[in-house]
C-alpha cells in the first residue's frame, strides 16, 4: 500500500521508516516475551497477542486508500499467477533485483540458529547464549542502518547502483571475516556491521519494485518473489547445513562469502538495470499488455 499512501519522493524514507519500526519491535520483542512468560503465564501471553491483533485490525480499517479504477473483467486464477512472472520478465530492473536477492537468499541462511549454535561452539567457543547476543546485534545494525536511509534518503536514491553493489561486496567482506574469528568481541561487532549494509538494501529494493511496477501488479510481483524467496531459503538452508556437517562451519561462512561475491559481480555487470535506464520507458510501454 506504501505506493498508494506515499508520493514517489518520499517512498525511500518511508521505507526506512517502517523498517526501523519493524527491527526495533523484533529486538525489543524478545527479551520482553521472556519477562513476560516468567511473570505471568502462557495464557496471559496468547490473550495479549489477541488483543494485539485486535487493535492492529482496528487501525488497519483506518487506513484509507485512494480508490483505483477496477478492470471490467475479472482476470481468471491462471492469469492472475501469470502476470506476476510477466511483470519480472518484462522489467529489466525488477528482474534483476529478484536474480539478485535469490543468490543472496542461497547464503542468507547462514545466519539460522542450526548454523550459528554450531559456530559460537566452534569458533568462539561459548554458550549458546551468544548466538542471542550475535543476533541482537544484528538486529541492532539493521535499526541503525534503517535510520541512516531515513537521514541520507535523498543521497541513496541519487547513488542506487553504487550502494547496492558497495553493500554486496561489503556483505561478502563482512561474511567471511565473521566467519573466520574467534573472537567474540570482533564477531559481535560484524554481526552489527552487516545488518548495515543488508537493510539499506532491503529499503532500496522495495523502494525500486514500488518505482517500477504498477500498483495491479505490484502485489502479483510480490507474490512470485516471496515464493521463490522462501522456496530457495528453504533449499539453502538444507545446503548450508550439509556443507557445515560434512565440512565445517567456516567452511559454510566462506562458501556464504563467495556467493554473495557472486551477486556483487552480476549486480556490477547489471548496473544500468539497477539504476533504471531505459526501464521506465520499458515500463510504460509494456505495462499495457500485462494480464491484469
Amino acid at each position: 500500500m506504501v505506493p498508494q499512501l506515499v508520493p514517489k519522493e518520499e517512498r525511500m524514507k518511508a521505507n526506512g521508516f517502517l523498517n526501523v519500526i519493524t527491527q526495533t519491535i523484533f529486538v525489543a520483542g524478545w527479551p520482553l516475551g521472556s519477562v513476560l512468560l516468567i511473570s505471568t503465564n502462557s495464557s496471559f501471553i496468547i490473550w495479549l497477542t489477541v488483543m494485539l491483533y485486535a487493535v492492529s485490525t482496528i487501525y488497519t480499517g483506518r487506513i484509507k486508500v485512494p480508490e483505483q479504477a477496477t478492470d471490467p473483467v475479472a482476470p481468471s486464477n491462471w492469469d492472475s499467477i501469470k502476470s506476476g512472472w510477466v511483470a519480472i520478465h518484462q522489467i529489466p530492473t525488477i528482474r534483476t533485483l529478484i536474480s539478485i536477492d535469490f543468490i543472496t537468499t542461497l547464503a542468507s541462511s547462514v545466519w539460522v540458529a542450526a548454523v550459528i549454535y554450531i559456530y559460537v561452539e566452534q569458533n568462539l567457543q561459548l554458550g549458546e547464549e551468544w548466538w542471542g547476543y550475535i543476533n541482537t546485534s544484528y538486529f541492532v545494525g539493521m535499526i541503525f542502518s534503517g535510520l541512516i536511509v531515513i537521514r541520507f534518503a535523498k543521497l541513496l536514491e541519487k547513488y542506487i547502483g553504487f550502494f547496492i553493489t558497495f553493500g554486496l561486496f561489503l556483505s561478502s567482506l563482512l561474511i567471511l571475516l565473521f566467519g573466520t574469528t574467534s573472537i567474540p568481541a570482533l564477531a559481535l561487532l560484524l554481526a552489527c556491521l552487516y545488518g548495515l549494509p543488508e537493510q539499506i538494501r532491503e529499503v532500496i529494493y522495495t523502494k525500486l519494485f514500488q518505482d517500477h511496477a504498477t500498483e495491479k501488479t505490484l502485489a502479483k510481483i510480490h507474490a512470485v518473489w516471496g515464493a521463490v524467496i522462501n522456496l530457495t531459503f528453504a533449499g539453502s538452508v538444507l545446503l548450508l547445513g550439509f556443507i557445515t556437517e560434512t565440512y565445517s562451519v567456516k567452511t559454510t561462512f566462506q562458501f556464504s562469502s563467495t556467493l554473495i561475491f557472486l551477486a556483487f559481480l552480476y549486480a556490477t555487470f547489471k548496473r544500468n538495470d539497477l539504476i533504471g535506464k531505459q526501464c521506465d520507458q520499458l515500463l510504460s510501454s509494456k505495462s499495457s499488455n500485462l494480464p491484469r
